[in-house]
């Protein structure tokens, strides 16, 4: 009964006759009263030609796989190559596994890259994400309402990223708003950030995840970044990976390679699987076990071997081509196999596989034929309905067509819980021999005829879910097309399929099909093609800098300013030229372009060295703001409409581009540039870069006329544009608005700390943009604030801390070296350090960090403004003196810190200027008193919380100075409950 119940097919009983000889067996031995064991079997032979499906000589690759998966089973992630010849059996190796993932609760799935659409961005990966959600699906409503929830949780807002690349997950979690536009890095790091977290819904305690990637030498760019960004973090337990690959069709230089290798620098452990042809004794188990009988064996078995060098995929067919041939043969008298020594000797087929099965599938009929030819031309997987579209028939008769090669197994049905009915070949090399059926011309042609009717069949629908794969039948054939507007219409497939390989950050895919358009136009820039030749020209180039092939970028560049006739045409190769000056940081050149811009559209900027006249513009432009709100309030500006102008666009989007580099070494065009965003956003209407304006401005109003109060409500109005309208949201915009608000006007028309939530949100939001150098920034001012309060050092400590590992996790050593000296004074505070106006210790060295960084001036003024307090602290007041210079000139005018080294800087005059002769004691006691008049604009005219305890003291000071005891008393008590009513303790400390 357990021979009948076998769960392999090749553990049953094989024909009648054998189960009848055994029941026999067992009568007679129960009549004889001498009940034993005996061999089951033993006459049980049907005379089919059935080739066993036993794994042989792979017992040790067996359980290297296996316990790699119980590695993964206790939470780690694994990865594992198997590399191999074709057909020498690497997947049969892997399935070897899905008993003991069935046991384990897990799940294994399998995707295959096929050899005929390498192009299509991440076909394997989405194969097997869409098997996984096809389980989900087969489950019941509660089931699927626990993976709604679970999946929404785990993905959180990118889960629309996903959506836009599996459309199945949306039959699960439901419909998805359109993610907000990220291109470049940040795009990148979402994207993979999105499928790290979708392995993770997938991969964890309860649920071990076996990845199975079939041919994975065929794989494309964007499958192979995706991969390796995935195993790089890291993150990922409960995993195991399997890649295999023809190793003999992957050489050093192979992408492949190069992603393996890239990924041991890394530090990921990858196991590898060589797996090798079968043994002769391998064979022979296999030859003995499916044709029992058969004599003259090591003759046999030599023949085999040289005939297919072991390889399993390759003896399976030959042994099938020999049975086809009747060379091999069951005897129906005997009851055994033979074969025809002399027949067999004399074969001289050419010992190639693909050969073998084009015979193979040539003995089908005709109709069978063809149509796996169209199969075959198709993919690697193919299904009725497109079989029927192509093949004119309808999908039952393409089922009887189909029938004699499901009978042979040259094809399989699939069954994966889908409703149409799919079918793969048994072997990529089986697809390739039913490819080459035809001639090149012919099967050229076929993939005309299969683009034309797909593309027919969805030009009335959408056509977007399969636009990757007619673009690809019609690419193949485009030299079969010659009418113009048949190529032009073929050259505007491919600027789709462009782009949305790029929306996918599959940046080599996507500059594949942009440049085949490119090729397909002939005449480019011609009048009957120009808006497409622009558009595919352009788009390219913007794609070979967010590949980073910057060597390609100028020849485009200089090609399409050739044909730019419009300012909105030319102002788009502005844009590439100051993106690629952006990666070498060539600021005051990236501003001479905006300048140059600018003047596109009639917006002429003074000579950017000319600073009196740019701030006689600033000026005009400001007196326009103020003439516009004298009539208005500053809450009346959220309702300004949103724009939908093109042109206006343009010249915003300009402006916010030449911004950031305009504020670190030209301030002067800062200015003009922020009022003139803000100027033209009320006149013509919002877009999305329009809050920033408002915050630039606000720097500005600080920084000129110290119109705190003002500064801080005109930036308001950015902060709640970005809040409160969906059309002028944009992650970019919102984080700058909030890092230039925190880091530049909080404090000073409001209390320091509640920069700390602004700072917080800032960096949750440059998070969600996959924006680390903003998150950096972010957490960098937190910090700082901690220095101004002085509440406590060891949340000093602590924030700098954070600031650290951020920074070295994301590899930020600027923002990193912005930070490093806070922490090393929260040491010094501390008395961690050898004194207190010490910055050595364990993790920080004073010296090693002026020799790396001297040449950036403003870490440099970061590193001073925390040398200048300690000095001070300990007395040491020429050395502090005598840093302060270097720190106001480097050191951002309107950052919060410069409320707090001034203060440092007083207390240094005024104890050196105790001891100093009267000529140096007056120059030391006016200079403080600038510093006190410095803190009192501030207390009236910005927060006079930030500053009341350090304008008392300072005034206290200068009463001692003057030998007024009494006043100096009692100022400086003004000071301590100043302090320690608004808990600045450590300062409060300080004035007792």
């Amino acid at each position: 009964m357990l021979k009948l119940l076998e769960k392999p097919t090749m553990g049953r009983y094989a024909s009648v006759a054998g189960l009848s000889a055994d029941l026999r067996e067992c009568l007679q031995r129960m009549q004889s009263g001498v009940v034993e064991d005996f061999l089951l079997g033993t006459h049980d032979e049907s005379g089919r030609f059935i080739i066993s499906n036993k794994l042989y000589g792979r017992d040790t690759d067996v359980a290297q796989l296996q316990q790699l998966f119980e590695q993964a089973c206790q939470g780690k992630g694994v990865l594992c190559t198997i590399g191999g010849y074709s057909g020498i059996g690497k997947t049969t190796l892997v399935r070897s596994l899905r008993a003991a993932v069935a046991a384990s609760r897990g799940a294994m799935v399998e995707g295959k890259h096929d050899q005929f659409r390498r192009q299509v961005p991440y076909s394997a990966l989405i194969e097997t994400f869409t098997a996984l959600l096809r389980r989900i699906l087969s489950g019941d409503r509660a089931h699927l309402a626990r993976w709604s929830s679970a999946l929404l949780e785990v993905l959180g807002e990118n889960s629309a990223v996903i959506a836009e690349i599996i459309p199945d997950i949306t039959r699960i979690i439901g419909p998805q708003a359109k993610p907000c536009v990220l291109e470049g890095p940040a795009g990148q790091h979402r994207f993979n950030m999105a499928f790290t977290a979708l392995l993770k819904a997938f991969a964890h305690e309860n649920h071990p995840l076996v990845l199975f990637l079939d041919d994975v030498q065929w794989a494309d760019f964007a499958s192979l970044a995706l991969i390796q960004s995935c195993l790089s973090e890291g993150s990922v337990g409960y995993l195991l990976v399997l890649c295999a690959y023809r190793d003999n069709e992957v050489d050093e230089q192979h992408p492949l390679a190069l992603m393996f290798a890239e990924l041991k620098n890394k530090g990921v452990a990858i196991q590898a699987v060589s797996v090798g042809p079968l043994a002769t004794a391998h064979l022979a188990e296999l030859v003995c076990d499916s044709f029992p009988g058969l004599d003259d064996l090591p003759l046999f078995y030599d023949m085999l071997m040289r005939k297919t060098q072991g390889n399993p995929f390759f003896l399976r067919q030959f042994l099938q081509e020999l049975y086809d041939e009747k060379i091999l043969s069951f005897h129906p008298q005997r009851r055994w196999w033979v074969w025809s020594k002399s027949r067999a000797l004399a074969l001289t087929h050419t010992e190639n596989v693909i050969d073998l099965m084009v015979r193979r599938i040539r003995r089908l009929p005709l109709e069978t034929r063809n149509i796996l030819n169209i199969a075959a031309s198709i993919g690697n997987r193919f299904d009725l309905a497109t079989l029927s579209m192509i093949g004119g028939f309808d999908q039952a008769t393409i089922l009887t067509m189909l029938a004699p090669a499901l009978q042979e197994e040259i094809v399989l049905p699939i069954t994966d819980g889908k409703d149409k009915h799919e079918f793969k070949f048994l072997h990529d090399r089986v697809q390739q021999g039913a490819y080459v059926l035809e001639s090149d011309e012919y099967t050229n042609g076929l993939h005309l005829r299969i683009g034309r009717l797909m593309l027919e069949r969805m030009i009335t629908s959408d056509i977007e879910p399969k636009l990757f794969e007619i673009v690809d039948h019609l690419n193949a054939a485009q030299h079969l097309i010659s009418l113009p507007n048949d190529r032009l219409q073929l050259a505007e497939l491919n600027f789709q399929a462009g782009q949305k390989a790029r929306q996918a950050m599959a940046y080599q895919a996507a500059l594949n099909y942009l440049e085949t358009g490119i090729a397909l136009l002939g005449d480019a820039f011609s009048e009957n093609n120009f808006e497409l030749s622009f558009a595919l020209y352009l788009n390219a180039t913007q794609v070979l800098e967010l590949a980073g092939l910057f060597d390609r970028v100028a020849n485009y560049i200089q090609l399409l300013e050739q044909y730019a006739q419009t300012p909105l045409q030319q102002v788009e190769l502005y844009f590439l030229r100051i993106a690629h000056l952006n990666h070498d940081s060539r600021l005051a050149e990236i501003n001479a372009l905006g300048r140059e811009a600018l003047a596109l559209f009639g917006i002429d900027i003074p000579p950017l060295d000319d600073a009196a006249a740019l701030m006689k513009r600033y000026q005009q432009e400001l007196e326009q703001f103020e003439a516009t709100m004298h009539t208005q309030s500053y809450s009346s500006l959220d309702d300004v409409a949103v724009s939908d102008d093109a042109t206006h666009d343009a010249v915003l989007k300009v402006l916010s581009q030449v911004s950031e580099p305009a504020i670190f070494v030209n301030f002067s065009f800062f200015s003009v540039i922020a009022v003139i965003g803000v100027n033209r956003s009320i006149r013509y209407g919002y877009t999305r870069v329009s809050p920033m304006f408002f915050t630039l401005l606000g720097i500005a109003l600080i920084a000129h006329h110290r119109r705190y109060q003002d500064a801080c409500k005109i930036a308001d109005v950015g902060i709640r544009l970005l809040n409160s309208n969906s059309k002028t949201y944009d992650l970019y915009g919102y984080e700058r608005c909030l890092a230039y608000h925190g880091w530049n006007i909080t404090h000073w028309a409001e209390p320091a700390q509640r920069a700390v939530p602004l700072l917080n949100e800032g960096y949750s939001v440059a998070l969600r943009a996959h924006d680390p150098l903003y998150g950096g920034y972010m957490l960098v001012g937190i910090p700082w604030v901690s220095l101004f309060l002085c509440r406590d050092v060891t949340d000093l400590q602590s924030t700098a801390q954070r600031t650290l590992n951020f920074c070295a996790s994301n590899e930020l050593p600027f923002v990193s070296s912005l930070s490093l000296p806070f922490a090393a004074t929260a040491a010094a505070l501390h008395g961690d350090t050898a004194g207190l106006g010490v910055l050595d210790h364990s993790d920080f060295s004073e010296a090693a960090f002026i020799e790396a960084w001297q040449a950036v001036p403003i870490t440099i003024a970061g590193l001073n403004i925390c040398r200048m307090m300690l000095y001070t602290l300990e007395g040491r007041f020429d050395d502090a003196i005598r840093l302060y210079a270097s720190v106001q000139t480097a050191w951002p005018a309107t950052y919060l810190l410069s409320l707090h080294h001034p203060f440092w800087h007083g207390v240094a005059l005024a104890g050196k200027a105790r001891a100093a002769e009267s000529n140096s004691r007056a120059q030391l006691i006016s200079e403080l008193k600038e510093i006190e008049g410095f803190y009192q604009s501030v207390y009236v005219a910005g927060c006079a919380e930030n500053v009341e305890d350090k304008l008392f003291f300072l005034r206290a000071l200068l009463a001692d100075l003057d030998g007024e005891e009494e006043p100096a008393i009692s100022l400086c008590q003004q000071a301590i409950h100043s302090a320690q009513h608004h808990c600045f303790l450590l300062k409060s400390g300080f004035f007792q």
